[in-house]
């Protein structure tokens, strides 16, 4: 027993002279001394590849880290060039949390090729930092320290603003601790206990890490009864995903940590409203990444799913809970939760979503390509959240007859874009499509007609062709929205739509019997039907109907059902492949008789003389 407090003497003189270094095993724990309940846990390199080694975010020399930390702990009484009255006015309307950059600095530090100096450094600026928080007061959970007589008034608050803001933060640990799970805590005697300071902030609502037993807290935000209430739920909802086994600074996690503690606005503070910001934050910019780049603006991939699944908010819950029990893997946790609860994978869930956010707009939106709160409004906090934005069309085409309009562009993985194409009244025929050479992809043709959407043609492929477009009639479309999102991969692509048809007369050779083949076609998109008229050198004229599609530049067609035919010994029926050329006038390709020879063909458009068919068809 002596021992024991002996050693713990040691260890209280080593917190007062300096940072304590404690080797565990193979490994060392570096303890702050100027900022207390900060711990940093120094990984092994091969640990720390694992853990850290896909975020190039995480700065990975000591220069590169005291830089980070002097950029996120300014010193006290040094004037800021960033700190502006339109920063200061954007720090007190807009929530912004600081979890993922002071996480990147905590992480750094893990980092065994960080220097101890460097460490002793950070620990140092942190405390420089801070104004002087004399003031105290705890609840059951939380430990605050607070000032209400700084020089500088923007740090200050009273004791109501922190009971009031100690109110909401037991409230929320309440509901967190029951339908989810125990925010990360640490132990004082009995009491689960999180330390809370609160002081100015420019440019951040809030902060907290996984190294830390603290949230920090913006004095401007904690003194309006509005915002104190957002920003406590967001910031412990963090501490939530802690205990769920996520560490800040992990690469390609903020559309979870950001998206759900985002997403928890609505499940806490619905009245407020003020997710609607972070959800048109995502909408007016679709073609950010949703893993790689998305934080807080992939709150409405979040709330849509929650709008989705059978299991309204739970599925959040489940999300994490797999997110624990499957190694911390982010996007196979969710994949498996809507597997789970709607059946069908992750990248379906996301075409469904990218659809949902053009067709919410449209006069005839159904709940299932839409949002409860699309035309909501809310007036809170002094400011106005909603309606939600429209999407942006990336580019926009006019289909006219007889030609073909094409879109080249590119998305990134898990973005998306949207594409228009308004279709003349006098088309015929019209093929839409999308061609890659590589990468992975969901696309939605989405048929429209005066506003509302008709059909949705959706394909996966690197080619696709849909050509089942009514253009006459009470279902007439008037205009395509070609809906882009990139998968795994993304990558260029081509959208097009081609009104060129091949419907109408046309003049072919390649029968041993036939002087010259006749063709009459029908076309209803990229299916064609009609007869095929053989003129022999008797003029007998025998016939046979003709089926088949064009796919792109690619002729298929089979002849059948015969009548008049001289013999049925050989061409009675057979295959035509061939291909278009650019100016749709010419079709060169094969023909393979029934008894299995094959012979040239070509065919021309319009009723011409056979014997003036060329050999090859112009480009």
């Amino acid at each position: 027993m002596k021992t024991v407090q002996r050693i713990a003497r040691l260890v209280l003189v080593l917190l007062l002279l300096g940072p304590t270094i404690v080797a565990a095993g193979n490994s060392r724990v570096f303890i702050f001394t100027q900022n207390s309940g900060i711990t940093i846990d120094i990984l092994s390199e091969n640990d720390f590849a694992a853990q850290f080694g896909e975020n190039a975010d995480i700065p990975r020399t000591d220069d590169d880290v005291i830089a980070l930390a002097r950029e996120l702990y300014p010193p006290l009484g040094v004037e800021r060039p960033d700190e502006t009255e339109e920063a200061r006015v954007e720090s007190a309307n807009q929530f912004r949390c600081g979890e993922y950059e002071v996480g990147l600095l905590f992480a750094a530090l893990r980092n065994p090729q960080i220097s101890d100096d460097t460490r002793t450094a950070v620990d140092h600026i942190i405390a420089q930092s801070k104004p002087p928080l004399p003031k105290t007061y705890k609840s059951k959970h939380f430990n605050f320290r607070y000032t209400d007589n700084d020089a500088d008034s923007k740090n200050n608050v009273t004791l109501a603003h922190i009971q009031a803001t100690a109110q909401f933060l037991e409230s929320y640990w309440n509901k967190y601790s029951t339908n989810f799970t125990t925010p990360k805590y640490y132990l004082s005697g009995n009491r689960k206990v999180i330390d809370i300071e609160v002081y100015y902030l420019l440019k951040k609502s809030g902060w907290t890490s996984s190294f830390e037993n603290s949230i920090t807290l913006c004095s401007t935000w904690v003194r309006n009864d509005c915002r104190r209430r957002v920003v406590s739920a967001h910031e412990l909802f963090h501490r939530v995903q802690y205990s769920y086994g996520y560490i800040s600074g992990t690469a390609m996690m903020r559309w979870m940590t950001e998206g759900t503690a985002a997403w928890i606005h609505k499940y806490t503070n619905n009245n407020i409203a003020d997710y609607i910001f972070y959800m048109n934050e995502g909408l007016t910019k679709p073609e950010k990444g949703l893993i790689k780049e998305r934080a807080v603006d992939a709150a409405h991939f979040w709330v849509k799913l929650t709008e989705t699944a059978p299991s309204g908010w739970e599925i959040i819950k489940d999300v994490w809970t797999r997110y624990k029990a499957n190694g911390h893997k982010g996007k196979a946790a969710v994949d498996s939760a809507i597997r789970s609860d709607l059946g069908y994978r992750f990248d379906n869930f996301v075409t469904l979503w990218n659809n949902t956010n053009f067709i919410k707009d449209l006069a005839n939106s159904s709940r299932t390509y839409d949002y409860t709160e699309d035309e909501r409004i809310v007036n809170a906090c002094g400011l106005t959240f909603g309606p939600l934005s429209h999407v942006p069309i990336a580019r926009t085409a006019f289909v006219v007859k007889d030609a073909d309009t094409a879109i080249d562009d590119s998305v990134k993985p898990y973005g998306t874009k949207y594409f228009k194409f308004e279709l003349e009244d006098d088309l015929t025929c019209l093929t839409i499509g999308f061609d890659a050479p590589k990468g992975t992809f969901s696309y939605s043709f989405i048929g429209l007609q005066n506003g509302k959407w008709m059909k949705i043609a959706s394909g996966t492929k690197t080619h696709y062709s849909y050509g089942r477009i009514p253009l006459q009639g009470p279902n007439r479309w008037t205009t395509v929205v070609a809906v882009v999102g990139g998968t795994r991969e993304g990558g260029a692509f081509k959208v097009w739509a081609d009104a060129r048809c091949i419907k109408g007369n046309w003049t072919g050779t390649t029968s041993t019997y036939c002087y010259g083949e006749y063709f009459r076609f029908n076309q209803l998109g990229t299916s064609l039907t009609g007869l095929m008229i053989c003129y022999d050198m008797s003029w007998i004229a025998p016939w046979c109907r003709v089926k088949g599609t064009i796919d792109g530049l690619k002729v298929t067609l089979t002849r059948f059902d015969c009548n008049r035919w001289r013999t049925c010994e050989e061409d009675c029926s057979g295959n035509y492949v061939g291909t278009i050329n650019s100016t749709r006038d010419c079709v060169s390709g094969t023909y393979a008789h029934e008894n299995g020879t094959v012979d040239q063909w070509i065919m021309v458009k319009g009723a011409v003389d056979p014997s003036l068919i060329p050999d090859e068809c112009p480009p």
